[in-house]
Formats: structure tokens, C-alpha cells, sequence
């Protein structure tokens, strides 16, 4: 028989030694007091009690006026708290004393030198051998807490020193399952942060704690009320614990999630060594448990104020080392998740604000939908007070980018049923959808999530893949979105919510923005490619024939989507080659020179004008070229801004001479008209260049402002469609070299710890010596027999070739394998680079000769693009008008209770300057 592992203790050096104390029984839930409604109040005293929690916070007693200290001190095992349960005492307005509060416990107020006195206690193991331990939460956090018992006045650590995939399997437990009922969790919430400032974690925290107070507002759903906070936990993953912001640590602190002096950095292994002694293992995550009940008020740090909240049941997991977000992931669907078993899962970045009633519209999709996998919302730019964000003209042209998405390709594909990806910054899946329900060749599960974590094990080197499937797994959440549509034998969609909204912050630097779209722009394409190739799969579901054939549709689509984009960089320039030929009025007979000053957009000077605006156009093709090919954006951001500006004058010239021709057709075909006296409809099919660009102008431009109006949020056609035109060809031309020209680079934009790798000594300065003194470990130079020896052995050495070690050949294999990927990845890179550069030439070249130009192939051209741009356009609308008449129109089944429709407001201008924090009446139950 197994002997149980032993219980050890920690104490101020984290030394881990073994006790006999055993662990003590979990409260019930009955032992606690979950809201002031289960200690028998009535309706009208459960009002006027909660109208009664304002600012303030009283000292928060129990019966016998004293607070819970069963296991003394600040720390202790898991208690069971065994006095009668008694309702807390009402928040009252009260001034608290001067240097008190959450900043000077926090201590912010202290001197850098304090220190907390710690004192040496014992802690259980689990039955499993694993480290979990409750300890005391500092009083002031709980003062007047609308919640008492177990969960809030004990924070949970757990020290796993395991992989994610393997937490669940080792026996560890959370505590939303520890009760004698144990919880059901309708939602749990992912939110993934890297270094982000305290502001960030609490622009979303704010939004959270929003979305999750109107959940338990609501009194005639069937699901959420006034106790389904106990169905809600959100999860804080930190990707790294160097990397970890301290004043963000030092946030979480305050609203109970972190503790210092906690953590430990190894644990004993469950294996016991050879000698009968227990190893070391290191942990690889932190994990604090805690329902906390307050958040912080960051507008104004200094004021160190406290806004009390509903409770929420948080996991914080800060994990030991930096590897990644999808790693964040993984341990949110394979750590947590398997053990919570929530109905529905919704991801967060840190720094994205869901909007009000956001999530709840998020999840009733999935509830009115059993069909639905996954689902998304809109994702807005942050545009600030009064749009001053759209100032800065990156940021205007992404907010245009974003709500033509949101309005045109999100509503397309959701009727289609496949969403090409969800947005990893607010999206939400069922976590049954999820579940891999067959197994690959190996006899390992296979599904969705088994290959949307493949691409960590390729990016970490534990997978060898091509740089094809490496640039794919850069937008792994697409690849996540075909698996679960094309998932075997199952028939599951994905669906757009426009209901449902988060913002966030755009880059608003030109290098922050190229370095994004790098990844954006090459994971999407080989991610398209990859579902296009494999389209096949689709047959290998339960879809109805319907279904598959409007997957089989949308795959046509997708694939001209893609050869459109190949050709993009050839399309645009030959759009401002034949644009510039038809304003180019070169020098000639005074009787040609007058015709200029009519037909031409720059007069008697188009010629001189035209052509070097051609050399420029080609110049600027050339230098993104060769910064692309080894710069980076940080360090060319001088020459960045001016090539920015040199297309942003490029394409204000293109404009100018294209509104020039639509004037000059119009008066064309108004002479037209009443000389011959035809008709505007005979005008239109006889003058091609009017014909052309009315129907191009009115179906591109004319569809969005249209479909936004249909929309109710035509505001970004004010306020950023004139940047986004201007910066066209950024997008085009600049991000889109830079791309494919960094194919290459696999890497996810993360910081790695540099480490050193040398076993050498050091020079320390001598204390109490010299102030240029140094101490040197050297040689005796007194040892004359040993100095002769080293001398000698110098003859050996040069004479027998050093026979490497085991380690050190293993070492050199891998270091030459790391040197053939690399040179695999650039040639893949020289050679799409290659590829695409002579296929848009193949296109260009026998377009812009002299011959070509003469016999009108310019015009003809034109009127293939402006046609096909035409056919795009009419494709999204027709989607987008469909979604709204299928799924939104004869689609809203909004609770008894819920009278409005969601966030279907437009994004009016914000007549308050900072994002305020959700108010203490709105916020307490």
C-alpha cells in the first residue's frame, strides 16, 4: 500500500519541511452567507438594505463582534467556520483615517523597506500531494462586505508544477466545486494580460463587473438573478511572472486576487528519488482563488479609492514563465475549464472593454441556438471624448476598417454559418462544441482545441512544421473557427452578434501598426489557404446539404477574395497609372495645350506632373522593398513617416483627379443630353467612363454609407472615411510588403528573457577597499608545478582534437538544425516574395506598354476593376441584408424583463471625458 504524501510547511525562506498536521474539512455552503436574501429578509428589506450600500466601509463583525481568525494570524489552512451566520452590517458614508486605506496596505504609502512579518505554519498536502492553501485576506478588504464566509476571507493558493493538459489528471481542485452543492458554471470568463499597465485590467475589469451586475439584475430569466454570480467565474491569466506589471500585481492585490510572501518557486515531487528522499519540482503557475467583492478606481489612484461590486468568483493564475498567450489559453480549456465544466466560455484581452449587456447578448446566442459553436461581437477602436482619437488618421482609418467589417463581412459570413475567425479579444464558444469526439492515427484525441494548440507546440519547437504551416498558426484562432465548423460528425455554426460590442485600443504609431498587420495579414492568408485547400472537410460533418452547400459558396468567395489580394499591389498601381495617363497632357501645339486646360486634372502641366509622380509611385515601391527586407519597423520610423506621407499625397492626388473626371463625365454627358436629346439612361450605356465610375463609386461608397444607415451607425462614414481613403495605400502597398517580405518571422511578438549562457566569473568591486579595486578569482601563481602542468598541457591540447561530450554534439545538432530552419524559412520567404512580385509584373508589363496605352487598354481595364469591386460589393451587401431580415429582425427573443435592444445605439461621440466607473448602487447586491 502507497503511503499518502506528507504534509510539509513553508516559512520566510520558502523551505519546504515536513509536519504531521492534517488538512481540515471544507466549509458547506451553508456555512456561508451568500447574499443578505438567504438570512431571511423580505423583499422590501432586501431593498432597503441594498439602497443602504453606498461608500464606506464599516468594520464588518460577527456574532460575537469579533472577526474570523480561526487559524490565527493572516494565514491558515482551510477553516470551517462554525458561528451562526449573521447578516452584514449596511455600508455607511464614512471618511476613512488619514494614511489608511487600500494604498497603504498595499503599501504605497510605506517605506520601500518594509517588509511583512512572517511566521512559520503548516500546511497540509491534498490527498492528491498537491499544494493548496488557504490564507487570511488582510481585514480592511472585507469591512462591509455584502458576502461573508469561507471565499471571502480566505484567498486560495495553488502551486501546480505541472503541465496545463495535466492539472485536471493530478487532483487539483477549485473551489466553486468544493461545496457540498457543488456549483454550476453557466459562464466562465478568460481574460489574458502580458505587462499591461493597472489602467488596462481595469478598462475591462470595469466592463466586466458592468456586464455581470446586469446578469444578476435581471428577475425573470431563468438562468440569471440574484445569486447567479455563483454560476459566473472569470479567470485572469498573466503570461509570465517577470513580465507581470507590479503596479497591476499591485492592483490585483487590492481587490484580494494576489498576496505577497506567498508563492514559492519549487514544491516536493509526488515521486519519491531513489534514496527514499523527496525531489524538487518547479512550479510552472501560480494560482490565486478568491470571490472578491471590490474593484479599483483607477481615474484617480490617489484618492485610493475602493468601489464595492457584486461578488465575483476570480481565478488568478500568474504563470512562472512567458510562453504566450495561446499558452494563457491553454491553461483556461485544458486546466480550468475540464474541472469548472462551464456551458459557455467567453475570451478577453486585457485592455478590451466589453460594453454593457455585451456578454449577456453574447451568451444568449448560444442559448437560443443549440446549433451555435461559437460566436462574436463587434469590435470597436476606441475613439475617446468627443472622437478625439480620430485625430490621429491611423487610428480614424482603423475605425473605418473595423465597422465596415462589422457591418458588411461579419453579417456575410454569419449567414453563411462560418465565420473565418472570431476575434480573440472578446468572443465566446460552448465549451461541448470544443471537445475533440474522434482520435487521430496515435490514438490521441482529435478536435477542435487539439489543433488550434498545435500551433503552440510548433512555435515552441516541440512540432517541426514548414514555414507554410507556421505562418498559418499565426492566426491559430482561424484555424480554430474551420476545425469546429468542419468538426466530424457534428453540425456546428458560427454566428455574429452585432448586439454585442467590446472596444479597445488601436496602435497609433506607424511601426506599432506594421508590426501588428505583419502577423494579421500572414496568418490570415495561409490560415484562408489552408481552409480553401481543405474544403473537403466539410462533407465530413453533419451539416444538412444546405448548409454544406453554402460553405461550398462561401469557399468560391473566399478563393476570388484571396486571388484579388495577390494582385492588389498590380491593381492599385495600374489604377493610378491609367487614372494619371488620362490627366497627363503632355507638351504639343498651342491648340492641344488649350484643349489641357479643360480636360486635363493639373492643366498645361499634367505632363510635368504626371510623370514624376510615376517615378515617385515606383521609388517608394522600391524603398518599402528594401526596408522590408531586414529592417525593423522600430528602427525605421523617420523613413516610415515619410513614406506614409508620400502616399498619403499620392493618393490625395489620385482622388482630386478622379472626382476631376467624374465632373468632367457628368458634363459630358449633360452636352450629351441636350445636343442629341438622349436620355440619362441611354447616357449611361453609351459614355463608358461615366458609366464605369457611377456604378464603381455607387456600389463601393454608395453601398457603405447605405448598409450603415441600415445599421443605425453611419458615424465612421463622418468621421474616418476621408483618413481611410488617404491611407489606402499604406494598407496596400506598405503593411502589405512588409508581410510577405517577413514571412520568415513566425514570431508572436513576445519578449523573451535574455539569458546568460556563460559559465564565466565576475568582477565585483571590494567592499571597504579601493573605490577602483576589484576582487579576481585567478591562479596561484606561488603553485610553480601546477603552472608548468597547465603550460604542458597546452601541447596536448593542440595535438588531439577535443573530443566533444554527449551534451555538447547534442548541443551542436541542434544548434545546425535551428541554422537549416532558419535558412528554410527565408528561402520559403525569397521565393513567395519572388512569386509575387513577378505575377503582378506578368500583370502590369502588358498593360502599361506604349501599344497597349495607345489602343485604350487603360479604360477597359478600369472597367474590369471598377466591375468586379462592383460584384464584391454587392455580395457583401446582399449577406449583410439578409443577416438583418434572418437573424436580427425576426430573431430577437429578449427575455420578459429586457426591453431594449442591446447596444444597436451608434457610436455617438462620449460627452464625458473619462470612462466613468460603474456607480456603488449599480454595482452592489
Amino acid at each position: 500500500m502507497a503511503k499518502p504524501p506528507r504534509p510539509f510547511s513553508f516559512g520566510p525562506d520558502t523551505g519546504i519541511t515536513p509536519t504531521s498536521q492534517e488538512r481540515p474539512d471544507l466549509p458547506d455552503e451553508e456555512d456561508q452567507n451568500p447574499t443578505m436574501a438567504q438570512v431571511g429578509q423580505s423583499t422590501a428589506e432586501l431593498i432597503q438594505s441594498t439602497a443602504q450600500l453606498v461608500a464606506g466601509f464599516p468594520s464588518r463583525q460577527n456574532s460575537n463582534g469579533s472577526l474570523h481568525d480561526d487559524a490565527g494570524g493572516l494565514g491558515g489552512g482551510r477553516v470551517r467556520f462554525d458561528s451562526p451566520v449573521q447578516a452584514p452590517s449596511p455600508r455607511v458614508k464614512s471618511s476613512p483615517p488619514k494614511n489608511d486605506g487600500p494604498k497603504a496596505a498595499a503599501g504605497a504609502n510605506l517605506k520601500s523597506a518594509f517588509k511583512r512579518t512572517k511566521t512559520k505554519k503548516s500546511f497540509a498536502l491534498t490527498p492528491k500531494g498537491n499544494l493548496q492553501v488557504d490564507v487570511k485576506v488582510p481585514p480592511k478588504l472585507i469591512e462591509g462586505s455584502s458576502l461573508t464566509g469561507w471565499e471571502t476571507e480566505y484567498l486560495r493558493y495553488t502551486a501546480p508544477a505541472c503541465d496545463p493538459d495535466d492539472f485536471p489528471k493530478q487532483g487539483f481542485t477549485l473551489r466553486p466545486k468544493e461545496h457540498s452543492t457543488p456549483r454550476q458554471i453557466e459562464l466562465a470568463i478568460c481574460c489574458t494580460m502580458y505587462n499591461e499597465p493597472p489602467e488596462l485590467l481595469a478598462k475591462s475589469w470595469t466592463g466586466l463587473v458592468e456586464n455581470l451586475t446586469y446578469l444578476t439584475k435581471k428577475s425573470r430569466s431563468p438562468t440569471w438573478g440574484p445569486d447567479s454570480w455563483k454560476k459566473i467565474v472569470v479567470v485572469i491569466v498573466s503570461d509570465g511572472r517577470a513580465n507581470c506589471n507590479r503596479q497591476t500585481l499591485a492592483q490585483l492585490g487590492l481587490m484580494g486576487l494576489y498576496q505577497d510572501g506567498v508563492i514559492v518557486g519549487t514544491v516536493p515531487k509526488k515521486t519519491t528519488s531513489a534514496d527514499g528522499g523527496n525531489e524538487q519540482a518547479k512550479v510552472s503557475a501560480h494560482i490565486f482563488e478568491y470571490t472578491t467583492q471590490v474593484m479599483v478606481d483607477v481615474d484617480d489612484m490617489n484618492k485610493e479609492s475602493i468601489v464595492p461590486t457584486i461578488p465575483i468568483q476570480t481565478i488568478f493564475i500568474l504563470k512562472e514563465q512567458n510562453a504566450k498567450k495561446i499558452n494563457s489559453h491553454r491553461w483556461f480549456f485544458h486546466g480550468i475549464c475540464p474541472i469548472l465544466q462551464p456551458r459557455v466560455t467567453v475570451l478577453l484581452d486585457v485592455g478590451t472593454r466589453p460594453l454593457e449587456k455585451s456578454i449577456y447578448h453574447l451568451w444568449k446566442v448560444f442559448d437560443r441556438h443549440p446549433n451555435v459553436g461559437g460566436a462574436c461581437g463587434e469590435i470597436r477602436a476606441e475613439l475617446g471624448y468627443l472622437w478625439q482619437n480620430v485625430r490621429n488618421p491611423l487610428v480614424a482609418a482603423q475605425n473605418f476598417e473595423y465597422k465596415i467589417s462589422n457591418i458588411l463581412d461579419k453579417p456575410l459570413e454569419s449567414v453563411f454559418g462560418y465565420i473565418s475567425v472570431l476575434p480573440g479579444a472578446f468572443s465566446a464558444y460552448r465549451f461541448a462544441a470544443l471537445q475533440a469526439n474522434v482520435k487521430d492515427k496515435q490514438g490521441n484525441p482529435a478536435g477542435p482545441l487539439q489543433a488550434y494548440f498545435k500551433g503552440e507546440a510548433l512555435h515552441n519547437g516541440k512540432l517541426q512544421g514548414n514555414t507554410f504551416i507556421n505562418n498559418m498558426y499565426l492566426a491559430e484562432d482561424r484555424i480554430l473557427c474551420f476545425e469546429l465548423v468542419s468538426k466530424p460528425n457534428e453540425s456546428w455554426v458560427l454566428r455574429y452578434e452585432r448586439a454585442s460590442a467590446a472596444e479597445t485600443d488601436v496602435p497609433d504609431t506607424i511601426h506599432e501598426l506594421i508590426k501588428q498587420r505583419r502577423r494579421w495579414l500572414n496568418g490570415s492568408t495561409f490560415a484562408a489557404l489552408y481552409a480553401i485547400w481543405n474544403w473537403s472537410h466539410i462533407f465530413r460533418s453533419a451539416h444538412s446539404r444546405f448548409r454544406k452547400l453554402l460553405f461550398i459558396l462561401e469557399t468560391g468567395y473566399n478563393v476570388l477574395v484571396q486571388i484579388f489580394a495577390w494582385f492588389s499591389l498590380a491593381n492599385f498601381y495600374l489604377t493610378f497609372f491609367f487614372v494619371i495617363e488620362q490627366n497627363k497632357c503632355g507638351p504639343g501645339t498651342e491648340a492641344d495645350l488649350k484643349l489641357c486646360e479643360t480636360q486635363g486634372a493639373f492643366g498645361r502641366a499634367g505632363f510635368y506632373i504626371a510623370e514624376p509622380l510615376k517615378a515617385i509611385y515606383l521609388m517608394l515601391i522600391c524603398v518599402q522593398f528594401i526596408l522590408s527586407m531586414g529592417n525593423r519597423p522600430d528602427g525605421s520610423r523617420t523613413i516610415g513617416k515619410v513614406c506614409t506621407a508620400l502616399w498619403a499625397l499620392i493618393m490625395f492626388l489620385l482622388i482630386y483627379m478622379i472626382f476631376f473626371g467624374i465632373a468632367q463625365s457628368i458634363i459630358s454627358v449633360k452636352n450629351q443630353i441636350q445636343t442629341d436629346g438622349t436620355s440619362l439612361g441611354q447616357a449611361l450605356v453609351t459614355n463608358s467612363i461615366f458609366r464605369n465610375i457611377v456604378i464603381s463609386m455607387g456600389s463601393t461608397y454608395g453601398l457603405w454609407f447605405f448598409m450603415s444607415m441600415l445599421f443605425l451607425d453611419p458615424w465612421h462614414m463622418f468621421n474616418s472615411f476621408l483618413q481611410y481613403m488617404v491611407l489606402m495605400p499604406f494598407y496596400v502597398n506598405m503593411m502589405q510588403i512588409y508581410a510577405y517580405c517577413n514571412t520568415h518571422d513566425i514570431s508572436w511578438g513576445t519578449k523573451g528573457a535574455d539569458k546568460d549562457d556563460h559559465s564565466l566569473g565576475a568582477a565585483k568591486k571590494q567592499e571597504g577597499g579601493k573605490a577602483q579595486a576589484v576582487m579576481l578569482e585567478v591562479p596561484d601563481e606561488d603553485k610553480k608545478d601546477e603552472a608548468n602542468d597547465a603550460y604542458r598541457k597546452f601541447f596536448s591540447d593542440m595535438a588531439r582534437a577535443p573530443v566533444p561530450s554527449p551534451e555538447e554534439k547534442a548541443k551542436k545538432e541542434a544548434s545546425v538544425a535551428k541554422e537549416k530552419a532558419e535558412d528554410a524559412k527565408k528561402r520559403f520567404r525569397t521565393l513567395l516574395v519572388l512569386f509575387w512580385i513577378i505575377t503582378n509584373l506578368m500583370l502590369i508589363i502588358p498593360l502599361t506598354n506604349v501599344n497597349a496605352v495607345a489602343g485604350g487598354t487603360g479604360p477597359s481595364y478600369l472597367g474590369f476593376l471598377f466591375f468586379s469591386t462592383t460584384f464584391f460589393a454587392g455580395v457583401r451587401a446582399i449577406g449583410s441584408l439578409s443577416y438583418l431580415l434572418t437573424q436580427q429582425l425576426f430573431d430577437r427573443k429578449e427575455d420578459p424583463d429586457d426591453a431594449d435592444v442591446g447596444n444597436l445605439v451608434a457610436q455617438r461621440p462620449r460627452f464625458i471625458q473619462t470612462t466613468p466607473s460603474p456607480s456603488r448602487s449599480d454595482l452592489v447586491v
